[in-house]
């Protein structure tokens, strides 16, 4: 009897596909990454694609330190495409955070009743599964002081002040933020203007996201049709005289999230909804800094998009300016209220109060760490105000924090203890872990110099800690790398055209910056240290006139320096 031919799953399909339409090795981290499971997942999907291959003209190639790949002609990877035929569409499992945040923002962009059928064929799951979701979005949006209304024959509506509204808006984009997608948005859909969600209708930026989604499970359809049809890249351009005009550039999260919330309000000022501000709280917003920012802004947005900003709209943006988190100085300064000296007046102090407190603690010196105070001055300051004013605070790396640098963060936590007898304000466990960061990458420095060979920039959608971090990470594992400079995201292309490095590590995947682009995480765990040398293998790996070049390149110096002397 004829044994039937081995069927490949859906997922098996797609990785097969992948890997034909690769150009060079693969590692499993990335593709475990890419399709939303376990790297062990990828492995069993592997096995059965090795012997699915065994019928083609192509094999399965596997190989430690280099990756996975397709060996063949290209003639060969031509059958094999054409055996494997169409493919399904492929969607991974949700988890019940990421169901709970795309159920969230369908019902905030719906003015009219949505079912729990709508919800289902949506997510792919069963009404049950909605239902039991539908137990963890009222809960959160009730933190936020909205209703969710439920009843039969009738649907799924959220109803409450226009203020709950946008406070529940901002939420979800600071976890998309967080999670590092809104970036990846934010890039995919254009950042000039005339591109993005503003060419065509926001239905077409919409599905423009959802098939450019990796995963094929993404809340950029939803977030983009909040915005109404706004153009993108004009908002873009405004909120970039504001990073000119602060003198300062935030992270990516932080940047991408503060464009959704100026294309949001203006969408909602456009209808005629306004958010309220109480009298107290606008007053002590008109004291910030900030509000100067917020009123320029406001100002632009009028220009751009003739709608009138009220006095209360200014003080929310104030709010988002206030929260936005800082990865350093403006590359570009464009005049302006200059915020500098003023606001790093309390943060500086703190900030040396904190180093002397983890000094202690660690019996490590720090003092002269000067990369680390400049850090903490950029991070403290917009976290002070954050916390003032009742702001959240996240950190979507606590609990890997807590787990690597178990010691760092207790000296931390109660060097803060400290600090906020000095600031007037609690800091929560989350703002010890980011501040954790910064001191475990002064720490890593302290340990190992390096001399670096590669020229190497590190990219990050997160604040300058989880930058620094990183730069640590690789200089600790890596002597042959030199980091030569670091960037948020959406600032990445111009700082390679700035430095030329070799190659780029970054926190999240980037659009083509003209360099290798080479994707992990903050921590830079274990597989990502094998990802990474397999990558330094493939395309870096120095021939025996390589090295003696750059030997004798680095006797030169020394020798002339000899003679002068």
């Amino acid at each position: 009897m004829e044994e039937a031919p081995l069927q490949l799953n859906i997922r098996a399909k797609h990785l097969l596909l992948a890997l034909l339409n690769e150009k060079g090795p693969v590692v499993i981290a990335d593709l475990a990454r890419q399709f939303g499971v376990s790297p062990r997942s990828i492995r069993y999907d592997l096995d059965e694609i090795e012997m699915w291959l065994e019928s083609t003209p192509v094999r399965l190639c596997r190989r430690p330190r280099v990756g996975i790949w397709i060996d063949g002609s290209e003639d060969g990877v031509a059958a094999a495409r054409q055996k494997l035929g169409l493919v399904e569409e492929y969607r991974p499992v949700l988890s019940p955070e990421q169901r709970r945040n795309i159920i969230v923002a369908r019902l905030l962009q719906c003015e009219e009743p949505v079912t729990s059928h709508c919800l289902a064929d949506e997510l792919h799951v069963s009404r049950t599964t909605v239902f039991a979701d539908l137990d963890g979005v009222q809960a959160w949006l009730e933190r936020r002081g909205l209703a969710l209304v439920r009843r039969s024959n009738y649907g799924l509506r959220v109803v409450g002040q226009e203020s709950a509204w946008r406070q529940a808006v901002s939420d979800l984009l600071n976890e998309f933020a967080e999670s590092g997608e809104l970036g990846r948005l934010l890039m995919s859909v254009g950042s000039e203007p005339g591109s993005g969600a503003g060419e065509g209708t926001a239905g077409d930026a919409a599905s423009s996201a959802a098939s450019g989604s990796a995963s094929g499970a993404s809340g950029g359809p939803h977030l983009l049709a909040l915005l109404g049809g706004i153009d993108l890249g004009v908002v873009e351009t405004m909120v970039r005289e504001v990073e000119g005009a602060a003198g300062a550039e935030f992270t990516t999260g932080s940047y991408s999230a503060l464009v959704f919330q100026v294309a949001i309000a203006v969408q909602r000022l456009a209808g005629g909804k306004h958010v309220e501000v109480p009298r107290e709280r606008l007053a002590a917003l008109r004291s910030q800094p900030e509000y100067s920012l917020a009123a320029l802004l406001a100002g632009r947005m009028s220009e751009e998009f003739g709608v009138r900003v009220p006095e209360a709209e200014i003080g929310n943006l104030t709010l988002h300016l206030l929260g936005a988190r800082v990865r350093g100085p403006a590359r570009r300064r464009t005049g302006g209220p200059d915020l500098r000296p003023r606001l790093d007046v309390e943060s500086s102090a703190v900030a040396r109060i904190f180093v002397e407190g983890v000094e202690k603690e660690l019996g490590i010196p720090l003092s002269g760490e000067e990369t680390l105070l400049d850090g903490l001055v950029l991070h403290l300051r917009p976290t002070l105000g954050r916390l003032r004013f009742g702001l959240p605070v996240t950190n979507p790396l606590l609990d890997e924090i807590t787990a690597l640098y178990p010691r760092i963060f207790a000296a931390c936590s109660r060097a803060c203890r400290q600090c906020e007898l000095v600031a007037g304000v609690t800091l929560p466990p989350e703002e010890v872990g980011h501040l954790t960061l910064h001191v475990a990458a002064a720490v890593l420095r302290r340990r190992k110099t390096v001399s670096g060979r590669r020229r190497v920039v590190v990219a990050s959608t997160a604040g300058v800690g989880v930058s620094d971090i990183l730069a640590a990470r690789l200089a600790t594992e890596f002597c042959g790398l030199d980091v030569v400079g670091t960037s948020s995201a959406h600032g990445l292309r111009e700082v390679v055209k700035d430095i030329r490095p070799d190659f780029v590590v970054s926190t999240a995947p980037v659009p083509e910056v003209g360099v290798e682009v080479v994707v992990t995480r903050a921590l830079l765990p274990e597989e990502d240290v094998a990802r990474l040398r397999s990558f330094l293998d493939r395309h870096y790996r120095p021939s025996e006139d390589s090295l003696l070049a750059e030997a004798a390149a680095a006797v030169v110096p020394a020798a002339s320096g000899s003679s002068s002397g």
